[in-house]
């Protein structure tokens, strides 16, 4: 049992990036920024961190999807699980790490499946390598500082010669008594329907499902079940408390993931779960690993 349900916490951290154990708190995958160690470079690369405070999807929660219980029977489940790996006030999930008063270390190997093995990079600086380009870059500077005021020049004169061509061009109309203002209606319909035209398709575009997009990076996850059949029934569920819901059904790892929403744009994921917050409350942003 004990291995089965460091399994699942293993899939859902690679999956949804975070999991929730009640009464104890979230470890979530975060992304962290490259950084100077000596003449090293260590890159940006994933590592595995502890919030008391972060939401995120509860391990009772995933026990009673991915093994279809009901939500009693998760929590005895969680709680036999957690008497068996809380040991001496750590708390150690095999294969992926060690909570240890708040502070989480992550195991060789979990590190090395999110960060597919990164190394540091060795940089070498050199004084007079640095001074040469810095030189370089002030000279480039200044050549283009001065180009950009020549232009400016150049480009006002020409302005002013452009400037007083019309005003010929204006009084030799002027005298003529040319008539400029007999224009047939036909011309300006032929201007306006294109208009018109490409104002509807972009409308029959925003009516198409949002599953239908082929950038989509981000799926808002309100649930993933062991069979397909289970994932339907959720999604008829779905549909019975909001007729206007827009179902989407992929598989994650070996469950079948529902999605209510998806963007190539991660805020408008998170725009849309603040958004159905009531109706959704474990709903989670799920990224594949290619697009992070």
């Amino acid at each position: 049992m004990v291995n089965e349900v460091n399994k699942l916490i293993f899939n859902t951290l690679i999956d949804a990036n975070a999991v929730m154990f009640p009464g104890v708190g979230t470890i979530y995958i975060c992304r962290t920024a490259a950084k100077m160690n000596g003449s090293r470079v260590l890159p940006s690369h994933y590592a595995v961190e502890f919030s008391s405070a972060m939401d995120a999807i509860s391990l009772v929660t995933i026990i009673e999807r991915c093994s279809s219980v009901s939500n009693v029977d998760a929590e005895d489940i969680y709680r036999r699980w957690l008497d068996k790996v809380y040991i001496d006030k750590s708390l150690i999930i095999k294969g992926v790490g060690r909570l240890n008063n708040k502070s989480f270390v992550v195991d060789d190997s979990f590190n090395q499946v999110i960060n597919n093995g990164f190394q540091p990079l060795d940089i070498t600086l050199r004084k007079k390598g640095v001074m040469k380009w810095v030189v370089c870059f002030i000279v480039l500077l200044l050549l283009g500082t001065v180009s950009y005021i020549y232009l400016n020049l150049n480009n006002d004169a020409a302005v002013s010669k452009t400037d007083d061509v019309v005003a010929d061009i204006v009084a030799e109309v002027s005298e003529e008594n040319m008539d400029v203002v007999d224009v047939e209606d036909t011309t300006i319909q032929q201007d306006v329907e294109p208009l018109v035209a490409t104002h509807e398709e972009v409308t029959q575009e925003e009516l198409l499902p949002w599953y239908s997009a082929s950038d989509i990076r981000h799926w808002v996850v309100v649930g993933s079940y062991s069979t397909e059949q289970n994932a339907g029934y959720a999604v008829d569920d779905i549909i019975k408390r909001d007729s206007t819901a827009q179902c989407s059904v992929f598989m994650l790892g070996k469950m079948y993931a529902v999605a209510v929403y998806g963007s190539a744009d991660r805020e408008d994921c998170e725009r849309y779960m603040r958004a159905h917050k009531s109706e959704y409350k474990q709903a989670w942003i799920h990224t594949p690993k290619r697009f992070k």
